[in-house]
């Protein structure tokens, strides 16, 4: 009896092996995010009509507990409109960094709370991709007057495309097929008082701007690498 169930252990042991062994490993992930890293260093000072005014640095304790490879924080301006934004894009090596990392945790965690009812997700279309986000309104109690927020955030998850649902994050976190490719998470971040629609064009036109970034982001993560390999040689030759 001792021998048949020493037997079937060895044999649900190689089972697992066999299985599993072709699966990405953080090393064999090293090329993809270093390709991520030097997409998001070369996004441009200037998005369209969107100016760079600032480069702004997150909170320590966010950089901590994200571990981030790559992250875009800026402050701009588009200078017709006298408009304002920041974007934000961070992304990680490992998905299980970002499982609790989204502003319904994070700005409570920091003195903000939430704003009114929050909208259902949307989505919109830029150029042809779909993307939902997921508006999201703080104020936090200050002197004189309380301060406010307004947010549009969604998720980015290799080879799944976009979610606004921090489960899709946690679950790409269980698959052992994504989770070396990590996850990026996408801010926009406008004046509280920003009207709804306003604040999507704003959205749009921001996301518009980086769409090759986004596609790597999202989309499978050799596909991403083929096309950084065939650009490389087109600017050698």
């Amino acid at each position: 009896m001792r021998s048949i169930s020493l037997t079937i252990s060895v044999a649900l042991l190689a089972a697992f092996y066999f299985t599993t062994r072709d699966y990405p490993t953080a090393e064999k992930a090293d090329p993809y995010h270093t390709h991520i890293l030097q997409a998001v260093e070369g996004t441009p000072d200037m998005l369209g009509k969107w100016r760079l005014v600032k480069k702004e640095e997150p909170p320590a304790a966010a950089q901590q507990l994200l571990r981030p490879n790559a992250l875009l924080a800026r402050y701009m301006v588009k200078d017709d409109t006298n408009t304002w934004a920041r974007l934000i894009v961070v992304q990680t090596r490992d998905s299980r960094d970002m499982g609790g990392h989204y502003p319904p945790v994070c700005y409570p965690s920091s003195g903000w709370e939430r704003d009114a009812e929050w909208p259902a997700s949307k989505t919109v279309t830029v150029g042809d991709m779909q993307i939902p986000y997921q508006v999201y309104t703080f104020k936090q109690r200050a002197f004189p007057r309380d301060r406010r927020t307004k947010i549009y955030g969604f998720f980015a998850i290799p080879d799944s495309g976009f979610r606004t649902d921090i489960k899709s994050v946690r679950k790409a976190a269980e698959d052992y097929r994504v989770r070396p490719f990590g996850c990026a998470q996408i801010q926009v971040i406008v004046d509280a008082d920003t009207p709804e629609d306003a604040g999507e064009r704003i959205f749009v036109e921001l996301m518009s701007e980086i769409t090759p970034l986004l596609k790597d982001l999202s989309g499978n993560p050799e596909s991403a690498l083929q096309k950084a390999s065939r650009m490389s040689q087109k600017e050698k030759s």
